[in-house]
């Protein structure tokens, strides 16, 4: 029995070392792929169209276009397509065709904070909130909307990476071992799950989010009411 028992440790140990190995090997090949260089194409041709928000001509004689132009650089969105009128087929028979709905990226609470944005920078945003999970949480949306407009530009293919048929067809290999073996699941198992992951908070944790949630719904009855 004993026997039984420390070939089965051994077997589980040597099947953990496997997978960490192509765990590595994986990260490898998409760290190499991501790497590659871009070389220039020599006749550049035209994939679709993309449009973003820009500010207006009239923006740039304000006092304060660098803070605008920051801002933006953190909210802005990119959306490409195919039809330069951004539309898609919204029914099952595809005879109904509706413009693809953009707009600019609300800042959570959270990101807000990373930004070390300063004080002033609230004075371009209204707070609004979002539920998520029967909670409510603010977010920050930029309030000025006036100062920017949405412009379509021809999406231009310049340059492309250089092609490695054999790292490729690896890496493809392994996204297909890893899919089939359930290996991306397994692998986290391995090295653990956050204890917020498994939805396993602290006391304390679970307190201050119930004053956070109480106090939004208390801000927002308020809010409808008046």
């Amino acid at each position: 029995m004993n026997y039984k028992r420390w070939q089965r440790a051994a077997y589980l140990k040597q099947r953990e070392k496997h997978m960490r190995a192509l765990e590595r090997e994986h990260k490898k090949l998409y760290r190499s792929t991501c790497d590659l260089p871009l070389t220039p194409i020599e006749a550049p041709y035209q994939q679709g169209w993309y449009r973003t928000f820009e500010l207006r001509p009239e923006i740039y004689h304000r006092e304060d276009i660098g803070d605008l132009e920051r801002i933006l650089s953190h909210i802005n969105v990119i959306q490409r397509s195919r039809r330069r009128d951004f539309k898609t087929r919204s029914s099952k028979c595809g005879k109904v065709w509706t413009v693809q709905g953009i707009r600019l990226k609300p800042i959570s609470r959270f990101h807000w904070s990373k930004l070390n944005y300063p004080e002033e920078y609230r004075k371009y945003f209204s707070i609004s909130y979002y539920e998520c999970g029967g909670n409510w949480y603010p977010q920050y949306q930029f309030r000025h909307l006036w100062m920017v407009d949405l412009v379509v530009h021809p999406h231009m293919v310049t340059h492309q990476k250089v092609v490695q048929p054999e790292v490729e067809s690896r890496r493809d290999r392994l996204d297909e071992l890893f899919e089939q073996n359930h290996l991306f699941e397994r692998l986290s198992r391995l090295h653990g799950k956050p204890a917020s992951w498994r939805g396993l908070n602290t006391d304390r944790q679970k307190l201050a989010e119930r004053i956070d949630q109480r106090e939004i719904r208390e801000h927002l009855r308020g809010h409808t009411k008046s």
